[in-house]
Formats: C-alpha cells, structure tokens, sequence
C-alpha cells in the first residue's frame, strides 16, 4: 500500500528570508509544497522563485490576521491600525468574521495570485483561522468556486465534495521547539525519531495522504520585529534538510508529493 507525504511550508511571501528557507527547504530537504501570502512584502520575489521552480507546488495562505488587507473600506475585518487583527492559532476565536467584508478580501487574494500568473494548488490559512466555523462556511464557498482542495484538520466537518486529505500534522513547530529547549540535545536524532513517529503513525492509521505543516525561514529584520517564532523558524529549516529524512521516507514507502502532483495524476484524494 502506497502512503503520500505532502510537506508544506507555510508563509511563502512572507519575508525574504522566509522565501529563501523554503527554497532551501525544497531543494535539499522534504518540502514539496508552499502556500504564499498575498499581502505581505515578499510576496512579489516569492513569486519569482516559485515561477523558476515549476516543481514546488503553490497554494493560497489565506490571510486575515496578520498586516495590511489588499482592499479598501473595511470596518469590521481591520484594527483601529487599518491593519488586520495580530491573532496567533490560539486565539483565532476573536476573529470577527464579517462575510461580505471577508469574502471580499480573500477573493482578492486569490486574485492576486492569480493575476501573477500562479495556478494554485490549494487553499489554507494562516493561523489556521478557517478553523471557526464562520470562517469555515467561507473558506469552503472559496474552494468550491475556485475548485481547490482545502487544508483539513483541527477537527473541521468539511462538505463531502471538498477535496482535502486524509491527515494533518500540525506537531512540527512544536517538536522543533521542545528539541531547542531541551538541554544538550541530540537534534539529529530526535528530528528522526520525529519522523519515525509519523511514518508509524501513517502506516497505523492507513492514511493513503498526508500533510505535515511547517515553517521554514532564516530569520531576516522583518521576520524578527514581527514573530517570536523566528529562531524556530531557522531550526526547522535545518531540520528539514536533514540528509537521513528521505532516504527513511523511502525505506518505509512514503512517497513526497504536492496537491498538484496528486491532481495530474488524476488521484481522487
């Protein structure tokens, strides 16, 4: 039975040195997916990048947390700043979900990278706001009408016609953090008994495709003045790039793909 491994790095657009950490990410490690933010100042070089590298597949990172919003007008969906709302995934509960102002900004969005030229792969969201449910019905409207597959987790009920797959990881981040905290650590051999895990966890499951999200970057002055996260960000771009992950993907039959690569294949996932 064949398992498939989609590893998406999350923020493509973010800054500089976040566009050059999934570059990197791609090239010598496991990544083989990117979702771009469309409001944020690396978007332009990130779609540069992603234009020279056909084989790194590019979704949607659907933004309404973080900086400015690409539309104008708004009185419900933005801070007293004109910026949206600064939330984290622990509290996207605050999120005020105003559909005709949301609706309005993330088809821009989706626009933008349209316009750019970039075929989409696939839809998420930064801080995972999609997971409240009026985000959710949205969200979901979106994905029907631009005919994408959809990050599924978080315990999200998704309409049946909504392709999505079968599993998401979301422990990365965090078991990239519990190495760096730990005193005298073995990173090299804690990130494979990480990978192990998962490859159990799949073969346990029988999940046929899954998702693992990270956040690979170096950290640059942009991404430092606007994320705590950013040294993790640069231990996960080493960690991604370790030389042993895919030969042990490949031992245990786990097969690196992208949403794009399961749609040319005509994979019903």
């Amino acid at each position: 039975m064949k398992h498939y491994l989609i590893v998406n790095a999350d923020d493509f657009g973010y800054s500089r040195g976040t566009n050059y950490g999934i570059l990197d990410s791609f090239q010598q490690g496991i990544v083989t997916s990117t979702t771009i933010m469309a409001n944020t100042p690396g978007f332009m070089q990130a779609v540069e990048i992603a234009k020279r590298h056909p084989k790194l597949g590019v979704g949607i990172h659907l933004n309404v947390t973080f900086g400015q919003p690409l539309g104008k007008g708004y009185k419900k969906i933005i801070d007293f700043s004109g910026n949206f709302p600064a939330l984290s995934p622990t509290n996207t509960s605050q999120l005020i979900v105003d559909e005709k102002e949301m609706e309005k900004e993330l088809r821009l969005q989706i626009e933008r990278v349209l316009s750019v030229g970039i075929v989409p792969t696939h839809l998420d969201s930064h801080h995972h706001f999609h997971k409240e449910e009026d985000a959710t019905r949205l969200v979901c409207k979106l994905a029907k009408d631009y005919g994408l597959p959809i990050r599924w987790g978080y315990g999200l009920d998704l309409p049946e016609d909504i392709k999505k797959v079968d599993q998401l990881i979301l422990d990365f981040d965090f078991t990239i953090m519990e190495i760096m905290n730990q005193a005298n650590a073995q990173w090299d051999e804690q990130i494979l008994m990480y990978i192990q895990r998962i490859i159990k966890e799949i073969k346990m499951n029988g999940w046929d495709y899954t998702e693992i999200m990270c956040h690979p970057a170096y950290v640059d002055k942009y991404l430092y003045e606007h994320t705590s996260m950013d040294k993790v960000r640069a231990f996960e771009t080493a960690a991604l790039s370790h030389p042993s992950i895919a030969k042990l993907l490949e031992k245990n039959e786990i097969y690196l793909t992208n949403y794009q690569s399961l749609k040319n294949d005509g994979t019903n996932f």
